[in-house]
């Protein structure tokens, strides 16, 4: 009777290498991590007896607006829009420049400033450096816009502001705290608004 062919050991297989760590942007710096390798490590100290709890939390990303251009988008007050420049276009409140004016800086302002200068507003508009510099000041008259120093702007965050809702309100804390003779960001002059409550909800504390 014939002897058996003795069993093949198991398959020796080669050790797995782990992938390296890829680095993710956030916090204001770069760091690494594996999820799979902090759980091992903390397991490892602990009793042998002793259950680990672990808690995932899964946030679905949103989908980005598919917005003209490829510089984002802002916040506009949809009562400024809807009944506010309207009303000022209609009754020639605001020139043609002063509305081209304020649509740009709209477009520039990042957390409620910006920085530029008249001849650089009256290049991309196709206006006279003269007639920007005019707009600007009547503009900074009706506290639609602030100047803060040469070339600094604020943006009235009211009408418009670009950046996420906790930096609108501490913008909007900032600038009430300074308790600006004009009142600003929370009113605007009469005339542009002699018939109209400018803001639904005027609490400024």
């Amino acid at each position: 009777m014939s002897q058996a062919a003795p069993r093949p050991g198991p398959r020796e297989r080669p050790a797995r290498q782990r992938p390296a760590l890829r680095p993710v942007t956030g916090g204001g710096g770069e760091y690494s991590v594996d999820v799979a390798r902090q759980i091992a490590e903390k397991i490892g100290k602990l009793p042998p007896d002793r259950d680990v709890e672990i808690t995932t939390t899964v946030r679905k990303r949103r989908k980005n607006h598919d917005m003209l251009g490829d510089e984002g988008y802002a916040l506009v007050s949809r009562y400024f829009m809807r009944r506010v420049l309207p009303y000022c276009i209609r009754h020639g409140i605001l020139t043609p420049t002063e509305n081209a004016v304020l649509s740009n800086t709209i477009g520039r302002a990042d957390r409620g400033q910006f920085v530029a200068t008249q001849d650089e507003v009256a290049e991309e508009i196709q206006a006279s450096r003269q007639s920007v510099g005019r707009a600007f000041k009547r503009l900074c008259e009706l506290n639609l816009l602030r100047k803060v120093q040469r070339k600094v702007y604020e943006l009235n965050p009211r009408v418009a502001f670009m950046g996420t809702g906790d930096e609108h309100d501490a913008f909007l804390k900032q600038l009430r705290s300074l308790k600006l003779e004009s009142q600003f960001p929370d009113e605007l002059a009469p005339e542009i608004t002699p018939d109209l409550t400018l803001f639904s909800v005027t609490d400024t504390a």
